[in-house]
């Protein structure tokens, strides 16, 4: 039972959690001593396969198994040797497994279905918005993340993302908000706000600075 009352918690606004033991709650919350949620850690990082399969990918196909395909091609370069390095496959698993996350906005889906065409005046590009959403628990290292980031950030290019991303953040944050709105559950206690400035400015110029390394070209 999440009650709505809220405290400062290492300058973080946190929710009360009560009525739970830490035991029931550590398949994914962790808990401060005064019952706290800290954070929120699913899965490996990742948006459950199930609600993962209510959104489109294409017009036929779900983000869910157009996910699975990716990842069995990636398998199939592993087998035959082409990707040599275990971290690099696992960085690519977990690219492959977020880099549509973006495509469960409701203006993506509706497109999708009614064969529309990409108005960047309306919408903003899957992939801008998958970038906001990869690792919302900081589990990738500091030295791995930025790679992963700019190969979903630019894994399609039909505008200037990182000028998207400079000029257009009013657009992101709503689009964000109705994702996290259409998701639920805990997904409705993340600062979208916070989100995305974070991911900007400083950061934004990690990720960029790493666009020729030969990490990010073959993640990408």
């Amino acid at each position: 039972k999440i009650i709505d009352k809220k405290r400062q918690f290492e300058k973080e606004w946190v929710l009360y959690v009560s009525d739970y033991s830490i035991d029931e709650c550590s398949k994914g919350i962790y808990l401060d001593n005064d019952g706290y949620i800290v954070s929120f850690v699913w899965g490996d990082n990742l948006i459950e396969k199930e609600i993962l399969d209510k959104y489109l990918a294409k017009p036929d196909e779900s983000i869910a198994v157009h996910t699975d395909k990716l990842l069995e091609r990636l398998q199939d370069l592993w087998d035959f040797s082409y990707i040599k390095d275990p971290q690099i496959k696992q960085l690519l698993e977990f690219t492959c497994n977020t880099h549509d996350y973006g495509k469960m906005n409701s203006i993506f889906q509706r497109r999708v279905i009614k064969h529309f065409k990409f108005n960047p005046k309306i919408e903003v590009g899957h992939n801008v918005l998958s970038y906001f959403l990869i690792d919302l628990e900081n589990i990738i290292s500091k030295e791995d993340i930025p790679f992963v980031s700019n190969a979903v950030l630019n894994h399609h290019h039909y505008v200037d993302n990182y000028k998207v991303i400079n000029e257009q953040s009013e657009l992101i944050i709503a689009q964000l908000n109705q994702i996290f709105s259409s998701l639920g559950g805990r997904f409705l206690y993340y600062n979208v706000e916070k989100l995305v400035r974070n991911k900007s400015r400083r950061f934004l110029n990690e990720v960029y600075n790493v666009s020729i390394k030969n990490e990010t070209q073959l993640i990408k």
